[in-house]
């Protein structure tokens, strides 16, 4: 296959994303407190204390009270995602202290995780205090479903947010349509290059994109992105020795959906090497693929692995749209996700999406979800193959890119993973790009290095976007690392132009990379 591996690797964080309206963890936390502590099952909701700077329609706001109404009422619902037990389980779990009133604020999502995850491993339940201040035991079988309504409402905060006012959500996810739109135009003209070079079009060499990013995200903001992306370009594609060439994206393991037509039933793959590799066999010509990895080692909402034949599904609604709020798969709410549309037989079962595999029935629960955790899980098997490509990925790239993404303490498994994945390699030869935003820190430089990043650590001491850079910095060698404080998107609008701005940052200036796999002895083929 060759030898070449994606010189790039970005690693995408909230911190990516924030400027899309989508929630950070801080913000699933603070939106988890203030639904879990009010009164059952009268919630009353400040909707701005949910999404501060979100503007929720009357219709969201209807759907979310409706969804919180149902899960204490409905029998079939409350059995499968417990929100009763998911409150007083809460009770247990520590908080944050809020440093100027000296109260108790909001909750500690690994905390919380893993408190839940103790009691499942260990086949335990646990006494709490309800809400009359009296004594109150929950049975283990509650545990499980308590874990899966924290889950859920998790996806339909991001949901609700990510909907919000449609023009605003429009706007704001312009950049990173734009960003993808870039990413596609470079892999097209990287490809001319290469084959220019004489790289075979059945070799690494050729057919992988030299970037690659794995999102620690459960949104599926950037993998929509890309694909709108791609299908744009290989609808009418571009042509390399006569013959149409095509951009897709493996995902790290086999993932199955239904083609994106309401009318269609036919089942989709995600593409892998071995699809490039017999598409680009010169003996039969009759396109050219080329690929780049994306990958989710912590899941992806939307997704859900079947209870019966274990394979990843995926759903995406049936319209190709860039700007659709399907891509968070079916809400057990039609006014939380309306316009969903259902396979036959499935219109009376909301939320479930029918594996192609198998034709068995899933449903919000069957989401594979890493959590933030501290316990030590039975791997989930189709993302345990994701985190180990993962692992090579950050192994063999000459440059890491931390995008919105600071290793944060509920993510220690991934420090030590990444770390880990590095040994054995010369640190000092791998450079790292680390792109966080800190408000409160004014410099007119775009990028900070050697000792004005010191300068910056002494500075601020002791705050998030430290907290973060010193994480990098206990892996990266400092003379390697460069920092932007601008945070995504501004540090991309300080270029010229989006080709310009990631040609700069993924590359360091140079386009395509140097790749020395070619065999320099299809030059005629230009």
């Amino acid at each position: 296959m060759g030898n070449a591996w994606p010189e790039t690797v970005v690693l995408w964080g909230a911190g990516a994303t924030k400027s899309a309206g989508l929630l950070t963890n801080s913000d699933i936390a603070r939106a988890l407190t203030h639904i879990l502590e009010q009164p059952y099952p009268d919630f009353r909701l400040d909707y701005s204390r949910l999404f501060p700077g979100i503007s929720v329609s009357d219709r969201l706001k209807e759907g979310f009270n409706k969804l919180l109404s149902q899960l204490c009422s409905d029998d079939k619902l409350y059995r499968a995602y417990d929100l009763e037990a998911l409150r007083y389980i809460a009770k247990s779990s520590p908080k944050s202290l809020d440093l100027v009133t000296g109260l108790k604020a909001n909750l500690k999502l690994q905390e919380l995780f893993t408190l839940i995850d103790q009691l499942i491993d260990n086949n335990l339940g646990i006494e709490t205090l309800n809400d009359k201040g009296e004594e109150f035991f929950i049975e283990q079988p509650r545990i499980s479903a308590a874990k899966n309504c924290l889950k859920l409402l998790t996806e339909e905060l991001q949901r609700v947010a990510v909907q919000g006012d449609t023009q605003a959500r429009i706007s704001k996810a312009q950049f990173y349509h734009d960003f993808a739109d870039t990413l596609s135009e470079l892999m097209i003209r990287e490809a001319c290059e290469y084959e220019k070079m004489g790289f075979k079009e059945d070799t690494r060499d050729f057919y992988l994109f030299s970037y690659a990013i794995v999102s620690f995200n459960w949104d599926p903001l950037i993998i929509w992105a890309l694909f709108n992306a791609h299908k744009n370009r290989n609808d009418n594609p571009p042509y390399i020795r006569n013959l149409p060439l095509r951009l897709f994206m493996d995902l790290g393991t086999t993932i199955a959906t239904r083609k994106i037509d309401k009318n269609n039933n036919i089942i989709l793959y995600s593409a892998n090497e071995t699809q490039a590799i017999k598409i680009n066999d010169s003996d039969y010509p009759s396109r050219i693929m080329r690929m780049g990895k994306l990958l989710y080692p912590h899941g992806i909402f939307g997704s859900r692995q079947c209870p019966q034949c274990g394979k990843l599904v995926i759903s995406f609604g049936h319209v190709w749209d860039r700007h659709s709020a399907l891509v968070f798969g079916p809400s057990l709410i039609k006014e939380l996700q309306q316009g969903w549309h259902y396979n036959e037989g499935e219109e009376n079962d909301p939320g479930v999406i029918k594996c192609p595999f198998c034709d068995q029935k899933t449903h919000p629960y069957d989401m594979p979800l890493e959590l933030q955790t501290v316990i030590k899980k039975r791997p989930i098997a189709p993302l345990e193959e994701i985190k180990k490509e993962m692992g090579l990925l950050i192994k063999h790239a000459k440059h890491i890119i931390f995008a919105g993404y600071s290793m944060p303490m509920d993510d220690i498994s991934e420090k030590v993973f990444i770390a880990s994945s590095l040994s054995g390699k010369k640190i000092e030869e791998k450079k790292c790009t680390i792109i966080e935003y800190d408000p409160h820190y004014y410099t007119e430089l775009d990028w900070l290095e050697g000792a004005d990043i010191l300068a910056y650590l002494r500075t601020r001491t002791d705050c998030k976007t430290v907290r973060a850079v010193n994480n990098i910095l206990s892996i990266f060698d400092l003379s390697q690392t460069r920092l932007t404080l601008k945070g995504i998107p501004e540090i991309f609008n300080c270029y010229g132009n989006m080709e310009q701005a990631v040609i700069e940052i993924f590359y360091g200036g140079n386009f395509p990379p140097v790749r020395t796999g070619g065999q320099f002895s299809c030059a005629q083929n230009s």
